[in-house]
């Protein structure tokens, strides 16, 4: 391997599909961890001081993805105490983070940006203290925030989170065995985006080809529903809508080999995704193993559990949160990161006949268009009810869903039903 000032190339050329690991020597560190110190400064500043150029009676953080693992890391460190002892903010959304964190924020050396597999499974994973069987120490999220430091939090995640790239999103509401539900905190309420990717495909055009279409069910809808939930049990104490995830009580939360995938025409089902195992302790990754918990599915292959958006709640097509590379790229028994499939429905029953699909058919489901809205709207106005939406984002999902329709359905018989 060969490098110079601004190049790296391999006598040879590189293998797609495979990873090159770089080692050297690094000199001028530069400081690490600052960011948690100012981003608490700034929310109490603006929350404390009088006569300040921001005032505000409280403060909010959200994160997605490494943000919001950023966001875990700080609430771990204890960064929500400000120099008064008071709480900097009020409330927290950490959103497709997992239960995953990150050393490399607050390192000497760090790097910050690393996106390698599993390198963010660190204990903790819990906000309430819990036993490592491996350390004998006892930990939690929230461990080094008294009562009164604590914000509200809330967790969100994505079908992407609990499947892969190490971020083990059940380990927020599990036990570290992976044998029980855990106890979550009164602070805290842990929600799934069922049936959704890492971030919406459709808005990740050079993400690289997967096996499936790209997952572009769109949670952000949910997300502004939920901020404003959040604003209002921070304002006046009225309580947000319940938790919605998986639980291995109910059996909705499985193991791997659980996860009851049909056997869809030309889609390799995921059976054969290996689960993540901890970072934060020296050894082989098959030495301290985590259990890789994931959302049972319905006989479409559409999860059970969660925020069902009307894409999953009526369906016209399987969305999953885990998608295979492409053979192009190379190695195609591994996962394209952060992306999700979208696998339509056949359109009518002798399409789906023909191609043996185990799902029935749009045709057979719904008959017409008219029908399909009508309980696509019904399925958004009681999400909105429930206060997993808002009411003037019903008409746009529906819009969206119809136009969904229209794709799948063009150039078939049921185009003008």
């Amino acid at each position: 391997m060969v490098a110079d000032t601004s190049a790296l190339y391999l006598k040879g050329g590189f293998q797609a599909g495979h990873f090159y690991e770089l080692s050297y020597d690094a000199q001028g560190a530069a400081v690490a961890g600052l960011g948690f110190a100012a981003l608490r400064d700034m929310a109490s500043a603006v929350k404390q001081q009088q006569g300040g150029p921001i005032a505000a009676r409280h403060a909010y953080a959200f994160g997605p993805s490494q943000d919001g693992r950023w966001l875990r890391q700080f609430l771990y460190e204890g960064f929500n105490a400000d120099e008064h002892d008071q709480r900097a903010f009020d409330g927290v959304i950490s959103n497709i983070a997992g239960s995953a964190r990150s050393a490399d924020f607050n390192a000497r050396f760090a790097r910050p940006n690393g996106l390698g597999f599993f390198v963010a499974s660190l204990f903790p994973y819990l906000d309430l203290d819990q036993l490592d069987p491996v350390t004998g120490k006892t930990d939690g999220i929230l461990m080094k925030l008294t009562p009164d430091q604590r914000p509200k939090i809330f967790y969100t995640n994505t079908s992407g989170e609990y499947w892969g790239g190490g971020r083990a999103a059940a380990l927020t509401h599990t036990t570290l065995d992976g044998l029980a539900d855990a106890k979550v905190p009164d602070n805290v309420r842990i929600y799934l985006f069922a049936g959704t990717q890492h971030v919406p495909g459709d808005y990740l055009p050079s993400q690289g080809p997967g096996q499936q279409r790209p997952n572009g069910n769109q949670y952000n809808w949910a997300l502004r529903a939920l901020l404003v939930a959040l604003d209002r049990w921070v304002r006046d104490g009225t309580a947000p809508p319940a938790s919605a995830h998986p639980r291995l009580a109910d059996k909705t939360l499985v193991a791997r080999d659980k996860v009851a995938f049909p056997a869809i025409p030309g889609v390799r089902p995921p059976l054969s995704i290996p689960g993540g195992y901890r970072a934060d302790l020296a050894g082989s990754a098959a030495e301290y193993p985590l259990p890789l918990l994931v959302p049972q599915v319905d006989g479409d292959g559409n999860e059970l559990s969660g925020i069902r958006l009307p894409n999953v709640a009526v369906p016209l097509a399987t969305y999953t949160g885990w998608n295979f590379r492409n053979p192009s790229i190379g190695q195609p028994d591994e996962l394209l990161p952060l992306t999700g499939s979208y696998i339509p429905f056949p359109a009518t029953k002798a399409v789906r006949e023909q191609m043996a699909d185990p799902r029935s058919s749009i045709e057979e489901r719904y008959g017409n268009r008219v029908r399909y809205q009508e309980l696509v709207t019904g399925a958004a106005t009681t999400l909105a009810e429930d206060r997993y939406l808002l009411n003037e984002d019903v008409p746009v999902i529906v819009e969206r869903a119809l136009a969904n329709w229209d794709e799948i359905t063009r150039g078939t018989s049921l185009a003008a039903r």
